[in-house]
């Protein structure tokens, strides 16, 4: 799909990029502020968490949530595009999101052996590596290690910020092998053939992202794959001819009520993208039910999941869906 009647990109992208990469700062540095004053005023949110572990344990549910939380599936989708470069028929990404770290004993181990076992092309983090504010950045960084020995993508694995990241993540994260695409795309090739990654900042709570920047310098006819924490704001993804948008943030629900699923959206998109595959004006999308929890780490009728996305050239129908514990 062309990005035709759009206009061309401006000229001045690097500056855009730069003023929000500033303007971030200034949210992240206030947002420390304000977290700093409230830290000895956590006891509420202990209390609720607190309140909550005694429900479920009374109920006699903690422990299957606990379970769902602690053993994540692999989901596998095929998906079918008619303008996929032939070379690139077969092109196999690991999605991976919201790890959100929190100390579990086993938790990264548990992400690290369900992905061994895979060989993948390419390999996508779509953002919050941590969640609670009060933890040293090393878990995240710990925990995000352990994942990626378990990880083996010919092309490496690209990734962009989340609500829960910060600017500081980034020369670490990159230490151990993430290639943030912060408002940036990058060209994957073979056998002469393109296919362009692009990564946009986190659309939730800093509001950064640029779709525009984003796909500078992106061909018109390129094929495209957009990385973005949260499913919002995306119609100018889809005018623009993005062919796929990777998204996470909202845990599939994280618990989730049977028969009716999500009861909460955790952002602004529509219910339908809230959990697994979606459509905007042509572009298809897939939202994570990710790999961590917040709050109390169990889960309901949405286990913690790996997406494995295995992308043909060919008629564009429905996806064959599979789960492996």
């Amino acid at each position: 799909m062309k990005r035709d009647g759009i206009g061309p990109l401006p000229q001045d992208v690097t500056a855009r990029r730069q003023a929000l990469l500033e303007r971030r700062k200034r949210q992240e540095a206030k947002l420390e502020r304000l977290r700093a004053k409230r830290r000895g005023q956590h006891w509420s949110q202990q209390y609720l968490r607190f309140a909550i572990t005694v429900g479920l344990k009374l109920l006699g549910l903690y422990g299957r949530g606990r379970r769902n939380a602690d053993h994540p599936l692999l989901r596998t989708e095929s998906l079918f595009f008619k303008d996929l470069p032939a070379a690139f028929d077969g092109f196999r990404i690991l999605h991976l999101g919201d790890f959100h770290f929190d100390g579990r004993p086993g938790f990264a181990e548990a992400i690290r052996d369900l992905l061994d076992p895979l060989e993948v092309d390419l390999c996508v983090f779509t953002g919050d590596s941590i969640f609670e504010y009060y933890l040293p950045d090393d878990v995240a960084f710990e925990g995000l290690r352990m994942v990626l020995d378990g990880v083996h993508a010919r092309y490496g694995v690209v990734g962009c910020l989340g609500n829960n990241d910060y600017l500081r993540y980034i020369a670490p994260m990159a230490e151990i092998g993430v290639r943030w695409l912060i408002n940036e795309n990058v060209r994957l090739e073979r056998e002469g053939e393109s296919l362009y990654v692009a990564g946009v900042d986190d659309p939730h709570r800093f509001r950064c992202a640029d779709v525009v920047a984003a796909l500078d310098g992106v061909p018109q006819d390129a094929f495209v794959v957009l990385l973005s924490h949260a499913p919002e704001g995306l119609e100018e993804a889809a005018a623009r001819g993005v062919r796929l948008c990777l998204s996470g943030h909202t845990h599939g629900g994280q618990l989730c009520l049977p028969w009716i699923g999500a009861v909460y959206k955790n952002g602004k998109c529509a219910w339908n993208q809230v959990h697994g595959l979606w459509r905007v004006n042509g572009m298809v999308g897939n939202t994570t039910a990710g790999l961590g929890c917040t709050a109390v780490p169990v889960r309901f009728n949405c286990p913690s999941e790996a997406v494995l996305l295995e992308l043909h050239r060919g008629s564009e129908g429905p996806s064959k869906n599979r789960v492996r514990r």
